[in-house]
């Protein structure tokens, strides 16, 4: 067990692991599981700073939130603020949505993320699958945008839309169906009965 300002952080299963007392970090390997009241972390290679409570992670690692699910395979996570990094092979599900990309940013507790490069979210409910190089993600807010060569398929009435421009935006309502989307710059759009 390590306290922490914002509760109890417990790891458990760890077969090897030091503790640095000068760094006031906890270098842990094989089979960690780290928890609090929030979130659990599970990974191969942690390790954890005890003052700033970031546990960075090298390895193949789990996330899970209360709303959410994080991969990631090299990064950090502040325990404190629910926020993550993830420099490699990225994936965030939230729901039916899944973000996934080379790098991210996301803040569990707003449900806000930002990723950069080989972006994808799938929206599962809405059948509504974009990529970009650039994506932004908010849960709360109800939207998502991808940018640089946008490309979304937006599947309905046993067809699809292909819709391609410089960047597009994706609208949701409360209940996460979606509302409608906004498309600029260099617009082009196919469907089977009409082109544009």
């Amino acid at each position: 067990r390590v306290g922490g300002r914002y509760g109890v952080v417990i790891i458990s299963q760890p077969d090897k692991g030091l503790y640095d007392a000068t760094l006031k970090v906890l270098h842990i390997y094989d089979n960690v599981v780290l928890h609090n009241e929030s979130s659990r972390i599970l990974t191969d290679t942690l390790h954890y700073n005890t003052q700033t409570e970031m546990a960075e992670f090298v390895s193949p690692t789990e996330i899970f939130h209360d709303t959410s699910y994080l991969y990631s395979e090299r990064g950090r996570y502040y325990t404190s603020s629910h926020y993550a990094e993830s420099e490699q092979a990225s994936i965030v599900r939230n729901g039916a949505k899944t973000l996934t990309c080379d790098t991210l940013y996301y803040h569990d507790d707003t449900e806000h993320g930002e990723a950069y490069g080989n972006v994808s979210i799938t929206d599962t409910v809405n059948l509504l699958f974009a990529r970009g190089k650039f994506g932004i993600t908010d849960q709360t807010e109800g939207y998502s945008f991808v940018t640089d060569s946008a490309l979304v398929r937006y599947v309905y009435t046993h067809d699809t839309l292909f819709l391609h421009s410089d960047t597009i935006w994706v609208f949701n309502d409360t209940n996460q169906d979606l509302h409608h989307i906004v498309s600029n710059y260099g617009v082009r759009l196919y469907r089977r009965d009409f082109q544009g």
